[in-house]
C-alpha cells in the first residue's frame, strides 16, 4: 500500500508521497494508493499529453482517508479533489491489458483543448480520458470538465474499453458531443449515478448528458436531470444511444433543454424509468428492435 497526503505528511505511514502521480510511478500492476483529503493541482507530460494523473498499470486508487485514519474511508467527510486546473486533462488511462479502479474521488477542472483523442483527431476527455483499458469509477465526483465545441466527452471519453460507474456524479461538464460522456465502443455499465447540468455547445451537438457510439450499454437507478443542448437540437438526445445492444433500468431522464430525453438506435430495453418534461420529446427509437415497458412517459415538448 502506497499513501498520498498534501505536503507528503502521512502522519508517519510509509511510503508517503505529496502527489498521486509520485505514488502511482512508484507502485507495481496491482498495488493500492490510498490518498488522504486535500486539493492535489498540476499536471503533467508523461505520454507526450498534459494531465494531472498518468496511468498504464493495474492499480486500486482509493481517496477519503484522513492521517489519522488509514483503515476506513469517508469521502463525503474528507474530500478528495484532483484538479488539473483547467492546463490539462485530470486522469489519462491507456492500455488494452491496464485494469484501474478509481474510488472516492473528486475530479474536477480537466480541459482537453489541444490535446486530441478522437479518431478524427478532435479534442476528447476533459477530466478522464481513457483508451482500451478497463476501469471502475466508484464514488466519485467528475465536475467542471470541458473540451472545445467540436470535442467529445466533456467529463469523461473512453474508446474500446470497459467501463463500470457506480454511485458517480456527473455535473456541469461541456462538449460539443456528449457534455458529460462521450462513450466509444466497448462495454459500459452505469448504476445509481446522477447526470446535471452537463450540456452540449456544438448546434445540434448529440448527447447533452450521455453520448453512446457502438459497442454494449446498461444504465440502472440513474437520474438524468437538466442537462442543455445549444441551440435546437431534436435530433439529438440527453441520452442518445447507437448502440448494438442496450438497457435502461430504473432510470429518471427529466427537464432537458432543447433536446428529446432517450434517443434509441439498436436493440435493447428501456424499462420501469420515467421520462418526463423533456422540451422536445420524451423517447426516439429508430433502427433496431426495442422492447419499452413499464414506464412512465409523460409532459414531453414536441
Amino acid at each position: 500500500i502506497f499513501y498520498v497526503a498534501p505536503e507528503g505528511d502521512c502522519g508517519g505511514q510509509t511510503p508517503c508521497y505529496a502527489n498521486p502521480q509520485q505514488a502511482v510511478d512508484a507502485a507495481l500492476s496491482g498495488d493500492e494508493i490510498r490518498v488522504a483529503a486535500g486539493i492535489y493541482t498540476g499536471v503533467n507530460n508523461i505520454g507526450g499529453k498534459s494531465q494531472h494523473l498518468y496511468i498504464n498499470k493495474n492499480l486500486l486508487l482509493r481517496g477519503g482517508y484522513s492521517i489519522s485514519d488509514w483503515n476506513v474511508p469517508d469521502p463525503a467527510i474528507n474530500v478528495t479533489e484532483l484538479q488539473a486546473q483547467v492546463q490539462g486533462r485530470v486522469v489519462f488511462i491507456t492500455g488494452d491489458t491496464t485494469t484501474v479502479t478509481i474510488d472516492g474521488f473528486h475530479l474536477t477542472f480537466g480541459d482537453a483543448s489541444g490535446l486530441g483523442g478522437h479518431p478524427y483527431g478532435n479534442d476528447s476527455g476533459g477530466n478522464i480520458f481513457i483508451d482500451k483499458a478497463s476501469v471502475n469509477l466508484f464514488n466519485c465526483e467528475i465536475t467542471d470538465g470541458t473540451v472545445p465545441s467540436d470535442g467529445y466527452g466533456g467529463g469523461l471519453y473512453i474508446k474500446d474499453g470497459t467501463l463500470k460507474i457506480v454511485n458517480t456524479l456527473f455535473d456541469t461538464n461541456e462538449a460539443g458531443h456528449g457534455g458529460a460522456a462521450y462513450i466509444s465502443g466497448g462495454e459500459t455499465d452505469i448504476d445509481s449515478c446522477t447526470f446535471t447540468n452537463n450540456r452540449t455547445t456544438m448546434m445540434t451537438g448529440p448527447g447533452p448528458a450521455i453520448k453512446v457510439d457502438g459497442g454494449s450499454f446498461a444504465m440502472n437507478k440513474s437520474v438524468i436531470s437538466g442537462n442543455v443542448a445549444v441551440g435546437k437540437a431534436p435530433n439529438s438526445a440527453a441520452l442518445d444511444i447507437k448502440s448494438s445492444s442496450f438497457q435502461i433500468d430504473r432510470t429518471l431522464v427529466e427537464l432537458t433543454v432543447s433536446s428529446p430525453g432517450i434517443k434509441l438506435r439498436g436493440n435493447g430495453y428501456l424499462k420501469n424509468s420515467e421520462i418526463h418534461d423533456n422540451q422536445y420529446g420524451g423517447v426516439s427509437i429508430s433502427d433496431g428492435v426495442v422492447t419499452v415497458i413499464g414506464n412512465d412517459i409523460y409532459n414531453n415538448g414536441s
